[in-house]
């Protein structure tokens, strides 16, 4: 619900746009500024509710969540529209790390690349299903009945978490030594470093696919909005298969082979425009770019957990912090791009960070061989 409720803004951004009187790269920093909310709180609020009962925090974080959409859907202009959708990205800050904390704590540790994979998928389906199904809500009845509709699931997914997540589910208190002791560990902080820079470099181009695909391949807004669901469907076999892999390659090589397939994604974006937006080739590209997704991300988990068990909750924190800062600056790199270069140079700037990206994680792999020998 929380994937669906992220992303479901990229699949409306011309409607948005067009409504509220501003420019389609003004309306990209809803995405910039709820990722950097989630950035910012996800390390905080994880010290904070370190000794809170994880059915309790993750009921109440839905349904404030929910209540948040429902506020959203009133929206009087641009300004509170993004204030809520900030104050909504701390809010869900809380529910994404300590998921993927509480599936860590259900398994054994023969079993947690799965169990991290499996929450995962969430985010997954919500691109295959909740995308594109939000951009035809927010094309046929409006961006407002959209987000009022993405808050009463989100209280429905809040009853249903509180029914069945067990309680008396806690984790080992946060305290300062332990963000010292992750401060101080250069291989932990090389990896979460990975999910930074291969965020912005995604990003730069994810949050406008919408526009872009209207731009460079004439697409209406439902159509491209069916594109989300492309990149999902791959992104749930590709999660499924990386989680896998993860428990018997590494995680860290399936890091470096996902950042590796979706620099090819990228490299070939070009020939949608210049195919004249043939549906085989979007959809093929799409495909390469959306197997590797989520897989990354997952495997992302599964690599700081190994590297330090008990430092997991804070390292998982930070992790997801990392994503959403990472989305954050692709979000307002892309939007600068746009209003200064055009559409036709995201995927180039999206190309350069991701080789960024793939020079950090050898370095982090580099480093967590190092740390084990010491």
């Amino acid at each position: 619900m929380v994937g669906f409720g992220t992303f479901v803004i990229a699949s409306m951004l011309p409607l948005l746009a067009q409504d509220l009187h501003t420019s389609i790269a003004a309306v990209g920093q809803l995405l910039a500024g709820y990722a950097l909310a989630l950035a910012i709180g996800a390390p905080l609020i994880a010290a904070l509710s370190s000794r809170v009962d994880r059915r309790l925090l993750l009921t109440a974080a839905l349904t404030l969540f929910g209540a948040l959409h429902l506020l959203a859907a009133f929206a009087s202009g641009y300004g509170s529209l993004f204030a809520v959708r900030f104050v909504t990205g701390f809010v869900a800050a809380v529910v994404t790390p300590q998921a993927a904390s509480t599936a860590a704590m259900l398994v054994g540790n023969h079993s947690r690349g799965r169990a991290l994979g499996f929450v995962f998928t969430g985010f997954s389906v919500a691109t295959v299903l909740g995308v594109p199904f939000g951009g035809f809500l927010a094309a046929t009845i409006g961006w407002r009945a959209t987000l009022g509709m993405v808050g009463l699931m989100s209280l429905g997914v809040a009853l249903w978490t509180w029914l069945m997540v067990p309680g008396g589910l806690h984790i080992a208190p946060l305290d300062r030594a332990a963000w010292l002791r992750l401060a101080r560990h250069p291989a932990l902080l090389l990896v979460v470093a990975v999910t930074v820079v291969q965020a912005s470099a995604q990003f730069v181009l994810y949050s406008y696919l919408v526009p872009v695909l209207q731009f460079q391949a004439g697409l209406s807004s439902v159509l491209s909005g069916t594109v989300f669901g492309v990149l999902g469907v791959f992104g749930v076999a590709g999660n499924l298969l990386g989680a896998r892999l993860s428990d018997r390659i590494g995680a860290a090589r399936v890091v470096q082979l996902a950042l590796w397939t979706m620099l090819l994604a990228f490299a070939l974006w070009p020939l949608i425009r210049l195919s004249g937006g043939h549906w085989l080739l979007i959809g093929s590209i799409c495909a390469i770019w959306g197997l590797p997704v989520f897989a990354c991300n997952a495997a992302q988990q599964a690599r700081l957990v190994a590297l330090a068990p008990d430092l997991a909750s804070a390292s998982v924190a930070l992790n997801s912090s990392g994503m959403y800062l990472g989305q954050a600056i692709g979000a307002g790199v892309g939007g600068w791009v746009i209003s200064h270069q055009g559409y036709d140079l995201l995927n180039w700037w999206a190309m350069a960070i991701m080789v960024l990206a793939i020079g950090v994680s050898i370095r982090a792999a580099s480093a967590a061989h190092k740390s084990q020998l010491v």
